[in-house]
């Protein structure tokens, strides 16, 4: 699959080419990113939805008896889903970039100029210290296996409490839209960006305190329902707390605690180091919900 999309996403840069719709006469290395960033983008969707094996027959969830019923525990089978799904996602990603970089050329005239640009970039990025490249590396796919492991975890509560969640999301949009028009209507044009800005600050606080009272639940969960013994419970914290330290330290190496920032934003991007460990409790919850729904 990455490398048909590989090859429609270097179809769309020459449609896009042969119409003259970009802004340069030429397409350059942003453009080629975009366009297979894109498709990617709906490939890793499809891919990440198929994540816990429940799809959808007449409206009404069709769960998959054999997950339900292999002997295996819950903690295991999430983290062979889980693996599958990364390891495959990286697979189609790797694949996507060697055919670009193979057949490139034959879709778009400039290619060499685009491939030497690329390893520029590369060449700037791997000039950095090793410990500084890794760091990001880690980063970067922890940060990638965390959001496709909540949009995974959260399309199957869309088919597991449809009303509910739907509800949730037209609730939030509403409310969204209704702020957005106050704001413009109370403001005027020069002030809507200060004022925004103010207001997304103090919104930070759902954010601040409901990750750890979801953290609080979820563990409460895991634990009553014994989903996880001894063994695995110590050592899904101490990779969280791994994972939230290596937050920490990227952003004091960014100086972002030495910066005159809000209280909100501080403590929001620091509990970002969390995510990690909270969405595979949620995962976890998710999956013993499907095997016992």
């Amino acid at each position: 699959m990455g490398i048909i999309t590989a090859l429609i996403a270097l179809l769309m840069v020459r449609v896009l080419y042969l119409y003259e719709l970009f802004y340069e006469y030429l397409p350059g290395l942003g453009e080629v990113v975009v366009s297979a960033g894109g498709f990617y983008a709906l490939l890793g969707m499809a891919m990440i939805l198929q994540t816990f094996g429940v799809g959808l027959r007449n409206g009404v969830p069709y769960f998959s008896v054999f997950d339900r019923s292999i002997p295996l525990s819950t903690a295991k089978l999430v983290a062979i889903k889980l693996s599958v799904n990364f390891t495959s996602l990286l697979v189609a990603a790797i694949a996507m970039v060697f055919v670009i970089w193979v057949f490139g050329s034959l879709f778009v005239d400039n290619f060499d100029q685009i491939r030497a640009a690329a390893l520029d970039s590369f060449a700037d990025f791997t000039s950095a210290p090793a410990l500084s490249v890794t760091r990001l590396l880690a980063i970067g796919l922890i940060t990638f296996a965390t959001y496709a492991t909540l949009l995974a975890s959260v399309s199957i509560w869309f088919m597991l409490k449809p009303e509910l969640m739907s509800g949730i999301a037209s609730i939030l949009a509403v409310y969204a839209f209704s702020l957005a028009m106050f704001l413009a209507w109370i403001t005027e044009p020069s002030e809507l960006k200060a004022l925004s800005n103010a207001v997304y600050n103090k919104h930070l606080w759902i954010f601040i305190l409901g990750v750890p009272a979801a953290l609080v639940f979820l563990v409460r969960e895991l634990l009553r329902d014994m989903i996880l013994n001894a063994k695995q419970f110590l050592v899904l914290v101490t990779t969280g707390l791994l994972v939230f330290v290596l937050q920490i330290n990227y952003l004091s190496s960014l100086q972002f605690y030495s910066t005159e920032s809000q209280l909100e934003d501080l403590l929001a991007t620091s509990l970002l180091g969390v995510l990690p460990f909270g969405v595979i409790c949620l995962a976890l919850w998710t999956m013993n919900r499907i095997r016992h729904h």
